[in-house]
């Protein structure tokens, strides 16, 4: 063990900062744009939990999930919005930037997609809320159409 420390040390005297960089890469911290792994098949599990009613939105529609399904959601947490022309809508935070910026995989229960390169009001975190709310309706664009009834949506101020 020394000896790796030693090398380790070593190496950054001889690299720099690149070492450093492979060093909390390997500890665990996250590097790039920081965004989550999405996994549809426990997403689509969560769905069906919403919708059988064994996970309950609260009054400002966000869902905490159970411990074991946590890393599904960026904050811990999924947001439900309901649309007359797309059904029940699932948020799946992957990202979230400062205010109301955001990165997320929405499932809509209505086969009538959301339309792609438009704006669409969907129930997200916003941080810095007056009252100190956790959700509210977001404008986000609709970015992508990966899956049937899924989208990939963000927003970013900056």
């Amino acid at each position: 063990m020394m000896r790796m420390v030693g090398l380790g040390l070593f190496c950054l005297l001889l690299l720099g900062g690149a070492t450093v960089a492979i060093l909390i890469w390997r500890s665990g911290w996250p590097m790039g744009s920081g965004e989550s792994a999405f996994d549809r098949a426990a997403s689509q599990a969560v769905v069906a939990q919403i919708q059988a009613g064994t996970l309950v939105a609260d009054s400002a529609g966000v869902v905490q999930l159970p411990a074991p399904l946590q890393k599904l959601s960026s904050d811990t947490r999924v947001y439900v919005t309901t649309s007359p022309a797309y059904g029940q809508c699932i948020a799946f935070p992957t990202w979230r930037g400062k205010g109301a910026n955001v990165r997320a995989y929405v499932f809509c229960s209505q086969l009538t997609p959301l339309p792609l390169g438009q704006t669409v009001s969907l129930n997200l975190p916003v941080g810095g809320i007056p009252g100190g709310a956790r959700s509210m309706p977001v404008e986000v664009v609709v970015e992508r159409n990966p899956f049937t009834n899924w989208f990939y949506v963000s927003r970013s101020d900056d």
